[in-house]
């Protein structure tokens, strides 16, 4: 990585905030402010992924995407590197539109939020470049900053500190983010608000191109967040009830193992849809035998599947204990379905009749 990248002050950048060598950084979260993503390739041969800003932005209210026309160049100062950020980044942006209702504009923030874990400091680079034409000297556009409820700056001037138009800059904030006692997650917001009316500022407006947040490892160096919760354990009713009969619609996964001699880990898996049955016909005598489950709605699953969606059986998985053995939530489909995974116990009774016993019901 260059120096002076992340990991101290770079030469004219004004707010004096030194990360030194010994302290590591976890990327959250980089953000094209009002353009697309961008992908590494993309980058500026720091081979960085920086996404887009929809799933972040809460606050919109009226405002605009000005865009660099292409044939513009960008002037990047001798103290702000050219690797900083992509060009890209800087010639998108989002800004509250200059509209004439000053009234409208003053009414919201202009507002992104962040989820991360709580009891850590952030570093957080804006990134700026004054890219609409009527904005081109000191004093056209200023506005205040917030970050996490706090005012970060009173009278922000892109023109002013980046030293013109067209001109990239950023700048760095430090903060340090608690939640209330047990909250693991909290969000980190970032407001933009367009100039108070006393501010001696042209237009009312704000603008912002890019955003970085970066966990700060604590004094010991460690970067871990909170364990999640555990999933609470439900113990399961495993005999026959006449209720099943007229159940939803329910996906389970049961799977069978044991180590026998303890070198071979058998897996039977079924999957199952258990459909509400229709009234029988009259005709049908009711001492007609069911017929197999049809093997076209039954899925077959590899003991590695099972291993990935259930963790490799892992304890924090469990929701239940049956006489057949743990019963685990699992997810198959990246995610999309969600399934019970029954595991045989090799001290259990019941075994491979009973579980096909139990997938024909």
């Amino acid at each position: 990585m260059p120096s002076n990248l992340y990991y101290s002050e770079a030469e004219g950048n004004e707010i004096h905030i030194v990360a030194e060598n010994g302290t590591a950084l976890e990327t959250m979260y980089r953000i094209n402010i009002g353009g697309r993503a961008i992908s590494p390739v993309g980058d500026t041969g720091m081979f960085r992924q920086w996404d887009m800003e929809d799933d972040y932005l809460t606050e919109a209210g009226i405002s605009v995407l000005p865009v660099l026309i292409t044939s513009t160049d960008l002037k990047f100062r001798d103290n702000i590197s050219s690797y900083a950020a992509p060009a890209d980044i800087y010639k998108t942006a989002r800004s509250m539109g200059n509209s004439p209702n000053i009234s409208l504009i003053r009414s919201y923030n202009l507002t992104w939020e962040f989820p991360v874990d709580s009891g850590f400091s952030y570093l957080l680079r804006l990134h700026f470049c004054e890219i609409e034409p009527p904005i081109s000297k000191i004093g056209d556009r200023v506005f205040p900053v917030f970050i996490a409820n706090e005012t970060a700056e009173h009278n922000f001037d892109v023109v002013l500190y980046s030293g013109g138009q067209y001109k990239p800059f950023y700048r760095d904030y430090v903060v340090l983010m608690f939640g209330e006692r047990g909250q693991k997650k909290i969000n980190i917001s970032v407001a933009l608000q367009a100039n108070p009316v006393d501010a001696n500022s042209v237009y009312a407006d704000a603008i912002l191109n890019g955003l970085e947040i970066f966990k700060l490892s604590d004094t010991t160096g460690n970067l871990a967040g909170p364990n999640p919760d555990r999933i609470p354990k439900v113990v399961f009713n495993t005999s026959p009830s006449p209720e099943k009969e007229n159940s939803n619609r329910t996906t389970i996964i049961e799977v069978v193992s044991c180590v026998p001699s303890g070198l071979i880990l058998l897996c039977i898996i079924g999957v199952f849809i258990i459909r509400q049955r229709k009234k029988l016909k009259e005709s049908v005598s009711s001492n007609s035998q069911g017929t197999p489950l049809p093997t076209e709605i039954c899925g077959y699953f590899s003991l590695a599947e099972i291993r990935a969606a259930t963790n490799n059986f892992d304890d924090n998985f469990i929701i239940g204990v049956g006489g057949f053995g743990d019963v685990y939530k699992a997810h198959l489909n990246g995610g999309a379905t969600t399934v019970a995974v029954k595991r045989l116990k090799s001290q259990s009774s019941q075994g491979a009749h009973e579980f096909t016993t139990e997938i024909e019901m």
